[in-house]
C-alpha cells in the first residue's frame, strides 16, 4: 500500500474517504496520538486506519539522541542523530506537524512557555515512532539577587535533572548540579550553587556590574540534552551618604574605616560614594534638587550624626524581607518621600535596616520606576578619626535597575 503523509488540513477530509467505501486509498496520516475520529493509535504511537496499517513493514526506527538549544525567550533548535534508512523527518510541536525536512534539524519559534515537540522519521515504507520529547527548557528567568548572586530558574514538561554553570572572561568557570530529577529547576544562590539563598553569605564569586554567561542545562533519564545560554549582567552599584558639617577629613561617605576595622585580604572595595544619585542618568550628584534618590543626616550640636534617612522627592517603597531578585513589579501603593535607615549614637553603636534582604521602589523625577537592594547600611566614617566622638558619615549602598519608561516590570 502506498503510504502518504497528511497534514492536520487532510485529517478533515480522512472520515470522508472512509465512509465512501475508499479505505484501501486512505493514509495512515502519519501523526501522533492522540487521534482523530476513525483511526487507532498503533504501539509506534502514530495514527493509521486500521490495525495492518500500524506493521509499517521498513519503515525506520524512531529518531534518537535527541537535543535541544534554546536561542531565545520564543526560538529554539532541536538536532537529533541521523536515522538509518529515513529520507526526511516530520517533526511536530503539540501533536501538529509544523516542519518536513531532509536535515536533522530544526529551528523552530516555538514561544516562552511549555511545548511539547517530538520528531518522526520518513521513508517510502511510512514513519517511524514519533520521538520521546524534547528535553525543551521553558519559562527561563535569571535575576540578581545581591551584589554578589543572582537567582536561575527554568522549567521542563518531563523531569530532567538540573545543571548550572557561570561563565566569565579571565576566571574559571562555576558549576553546579542538581541530580534529583524534577520539572521546575531553581538555583537561588547561583553564585554559591546552592538550592537555598544565604541572604547574609556573599557567595565569594560575583561583582556588581559584571557581565557573564550563564548556561541552564538539563538532561532526562534518556540522557536527551536541553540547554540554554543567557549573557547576564548584574546591575550597577551605588552609594550615597549624609556627612557632618563638622567632618574635618577627607573621606566624606567614603567608608574607609571599614577596612581598618576588618582587614580583609585582597582589602574590600567599595564604590565611591555622593549625596545623592540620578538613577535614569547614573550618575552621583552632590546637588540634592537634581537627585532621585539621596541621604539626610540628623546632626547634634557637636557634628555627631544620629540619624541616616533615605529620602527620595517622588516617592520610596519599602519593601521588608525582600530581595532584590524578588521585586518584579512596582507597588501601586505603600510610597513616602523619606525612610529612617539606621541610627548611630556616639559611642558607634547603631541599628541598621537589615541588609540584603530589604529592597526599595523609587519613583524618579521624571515618573519612572527603580528598584534597590540595601547591600550595605551603616557608619560610613567617624569623626575627627575616632568612634568616641560620634558617627562622621552614614551611608547606604545598592544595586539598582530601572523599569522601561511607562512600565511598572523589571526585568532584571
Amino acid at each position: 500500500m502506498t503510504v502518504i503523509r497528511l497534514n492536520l488540513i487532510a485529517l478533515a477530509s480522512l472520515t470522508l474517504f472512509v465512509a465512501a467505501g475508499c479505505a484501501d486509498e486512505v493514509s495512515t496520516a502519519n501523526h501522533p496520538c492522540p487521534c482523530a475520529a476513525g483511526n487507532i493509535c498503533c504501539p509506534s504511537g502514530i495514527c493509521a486506519p486500521d490495525e495492518a496499517s500500524c506493521a509499517g513493514a521498513g519503515a525506520p526506527a524512531a529518531p534518537a539522541a535527541l537535543k535541544f538549544t534554546r536561542q531565545s525567550q520564543t526560538t529554539g533548535e532541536f538536532t537529533w542523530e541521523p536515522v538509518v534508512g529515513a529520507k526526511a523527518y516530520a517533526v511536530f510541536v503539540d501533536g501538529v506537524e509544523v516542519q518536513n525536512t531532509a536535515k536533522t534539524t530544526a529551528t523552530l519559534e516555538i514561544g516562552a512557555g511549555d511545548v511539547e515537540v517530538r520528531v518522526a522519521a520518513l521513508n517510502d515504507n511510512g514513519s517511524s515512532p514519533v520521538s520521546s520529547p524534547f528535553p525543551v527548557l521553558f519559562d527561563v528567568t535569571v535575576h540578581a539577587c545581591t551584589s554578589d548572586t543572582f537567582e536561575a530558574r527554568w522549567s521542563t514538561g518531563q523531569d530532567t535533572d538540573t545543571q548550572l554553570s557561570i561563565e566569565r572572561a579571565g576566571e574559571n568557570t562555576i558549576s553546579c548540579t542538581d541530580p534529583t530529577p524534577r520539572t521546575g529547576h531553581v538555583y537561588g544562590d547561583a553564585a554559591a550553587c546552592t538550592q537555598m539563598r544565604v541572604p547574609m553569605g556573599t557567595g565569594g564569586w560575583l561583582e556588581a556590574g559584571e557581565a557573564m554567561t550563564v548556561n541552564m542545562l538539563s538532561r532526562d533519564e534518556r540522557g536527551f540534552l536541553g540547554k540554554y545560554k543567557q549573557v547576564f549582567t548584574m546591575p550597577p552599584q551605588a552609594c550615597v551618604c549624609a556627612t557632618s558639617s563638622k567632618a574635618i577629613d577627607d573621606s566624606g561617605c567614603n567608608p574607609v574605616i571599614i577596612n581598618t576595622m576588618l582587614p580583609m585580604d585582597p582589602p574590600i572595595t567599595f564604590p565611591r560614594c555622593a549625596p545623592g544619585f540620578d538613577l535614569e542618568n547614573g550618575k552621583f550628584v552632590t546637588d540634592v534638587t537634581q537627585a532621585d534618590v539621596y541621604m539626610r543626616g540628623t546632626e547634634l550640636a557637636s557634628g555627631a550624626l544620629t540619624e541616616g534617612w533615605l529620602v527620595a522627592p517622588k516617592g520610596v517603597a519599602l519593601l521588608t524581607n525582600k530581595m532584590f531578585c524578588d521585586v518584579l513589579e512596582a507597588p501601586t501603593s505603600g510610597y513616602t518621600t523619606e525612610i529612617l535607615m539606621h541610627t548611630a549614637d556616639t559611642s558607634g553603636t547603631h541599628e541598621p535596616m537589615p541588609e540584603r534582604h530589604t529592597a526599595f521602589v523609587v519613583k524618579t523625577r521624571n515618573g519612572r520606576y527603580a528598584k534597590l537592594n540595601l547591600d550595605f547600611n551603616g557608619p560610613a566614617d567617624v569623626l575627627n578619626g575616632s568612634f568616641s566622638n560620634g558617627i562622621g558619615a552614614l551611608g547606604m549602598r545598592f544595586l539598582w535597575s530601572l523599569a522601561p519608561a511607562g512600565s511598572t516590570t523589571f526585568a532584571d
